[in-house]
């Protein structure tokens, strides 16, 4: 009788804790899926610009900017750019103007061998609340002392505001 109201008990512990976290699952595989999805039409559509970029100490440098738009609504762009022998990649994801997903990678150029991943993170988001947040590595250019999927946030809202004013001086073909 004891073994059998230890499995009951434990039945009415175990199955509410797996069905609770069923739907948080099922989540984050939506998220996934929809960045994939993005992923697979952003290798077909995306348009690019240029922008020129200055530093305090008189050194510029150029972005690369790559986005795919659905009607009138940014889904996906991405800014690469290189400082000294570093080059930087931010990834964004989006779904009615809201971050779904964010990726930055921090990548060592080596003239003679292989480029190295010095830093790397992924971010999903769900209603601008960190989800899923993985990092690898070392930053070499910190950035702020502060949470990452927040700081992924906040530098998402800068440059998704810097698109937005870019994007009415581009051609209309473009």
């Amino acid at each position: 009788m004891r073994l059998r109201s230890s499995v009951i008990l434990s039945i009415f512990f175990i199955i509410p804790f797996l069905s609770s976290s069923q739907p948080g699952n099922s989540r984050i595989r939506d998220l996934y899926r929809y960045v994939q999805q993005t992923d697979s039409l952003a290798e077909k559509a995306t348009k690019n610009f240029y922008l020129e970029k200055f530093l305090k100490d008189g050194y510029n440098y150029r972005e690369t900017w790559r986005y795919l738009s659905n009607g009138s609504r940014i889904i996906f762009f991405q800014v690469d750019y290189m400082l000294d022998s570093t080059e930087f990649t931010e990834v964004y994801y989006l779904n009615r103007g809201n971050l779904v997903c964010s990726e930055e990678y921090e990548k060592v150029n080596y003239s003679m061998r292989e480029d190295e991943l010095k830093w790397g993170g992924i971010y999903y988001f769900e209603s601008s609340m960190p989800k899923h947040v993985v990092t690898l590595g070392r930053q070499r250019y910190y950035r702020r002392n502060m949470d990452p999927g927040m700081d992924a946030l906040l530098r998402f809202g800068k440059r998704f505001s810097e698109l937005k004013r870019h994007l009415p001086m581009l051609p209309a073909n473009y």
